[in-house]
C-alpha cells in the first residue's frame, strides 16, 4: 500500500504540533496537521480507498473519512466546504477530496488535520489511533494494488482534456474530478498517481457539461 502527503508541494507537515503533544490542550492531539497553505488549497487522497462519510462536526467542522485497503481509516478535518465526493466512492490517491480549511471550533487558523484509526468515526478522534505522519513516511515508497492481468502504469489513473480547457482526473473506477489548476496536474504526477501525458476522454465517455463530469456513453439497447 502506497501513500503520500496530502498537499502539494509536499513539506508543509507541522511538526511543532505532533501526534499526542497536549500543545495547550486537555486532551492530545489527536492527529497530525498540515498548515502553511491558503484556506481552499485541494487536499489530496493520502491513500486509494473507499469514502464512508463525511459529517459536519461542532469542534471539527466539516470532515470526510476514506477506509483504506488494510483495514485503517483516515479523516480530514476542519475542510472549507461539503468535500466534493460521495460516501461509498472508491478515490484515488492523489485525488482532491476536499479543500484546506478553518471550520470547527478546535481549529485556529486554515489548515488540514489528519486522523487515523481503525475505526469509521476517525472524524471524532474515535478508535485506536496512530500517529498518521508516521504512517505516512511508513508507506510513502509503497506500491499499490493492480488489478490482476494489467501493469502498474495501466491501474494508474489518466488525466484527460475537458472541454473548457482544463484537464480532469480519471481515475481507475470511472469517476472523473475536474482539476482547478496545474498544481493538481503537477501533483497528481509527482506522486505517480497519473502518468505526465494529458489525453481525450476515453472511448465510450461523453462530457455532461450540466453535471461537469463524464458519462458512459449509453448504447442502443440502454436508449
Amino acid at each position: 500500500m502506497r501513500l503520500i502527503e496530502p498537499l502539494a508541494p509536499p513539506g508543509r507537515y507541522d511538526s511543532a504540533d505532533p501526534f499526542g503533544n497536549y500543545g495547550g490542550r486537555s486532551y492530545p492531539h489527536t492527529g497530525s496537521d498540515w498548515n502553511g497553505v491558503p484556506a481552499g488549497t485541494a487536499a489530496m487522497a493520502i491513500g486509494t480507498g473507499v469514502v464512508v462519510n463525511k459529517q459536519w462536526h461542532a469542534g471539527n467542522g466539516n470532515t470526510v473519512t476514506v477506509k483504506l485497503p488494510d483495514g485503517h481509516y483516515y479523516a480530514y478535518l476542519h475542510l472549507n466546504a461539503e468535500a466534493p465526493v460521495a460516501v461509498g466512492q472508491t478515490v484515488t490517491i492523489g485525488q482532491t477530496i476536499g479543500y484546506v480549511g478553518d471550520t470547527g471550533t478546535n481549529s485556529h487558523g486554515a489548515h488540514l488535520h489528519i486522523t487515523v484509526s481503525d475505526s469509521p468515526s476517525a472524524y471524532q478522534g474515535l478508535g485506536n489511533k496512530i500517529d498518521p505522519w508516521a504512517f505516512i513516511q511508513d508507506h510513502i515508497n509503497g506500491t499499490d494494488p493492480v488489478t490482476p492481468g494489467q501493469t502498474q502504469e495501466e491501474d494508474m489513473g489518466q488525466l484527460v482534456k475537458h472541454p473548457n480547457g482544463s484537464v480532469a482526473f480519471a481515475a481507475t473506477d470511472g469517476t472523473f474530478t475536474v482539476l482547478t489548476s496545474m498544481d493538481e496536474v503537477n501533483a497528481l504526477v509527482a506522486t505517480g498517481a497519473a502518468p505526465s501525458t494529458i489525453n481525450s476522454l476515453p472511448d465510450g465517455f461523453i462530457w455532461n457539461l450540466r453535471l461537469q463530469v463524464a458519462q458512459k456513453r449509453k448504447t442502443q439497447n440502454e436508449i
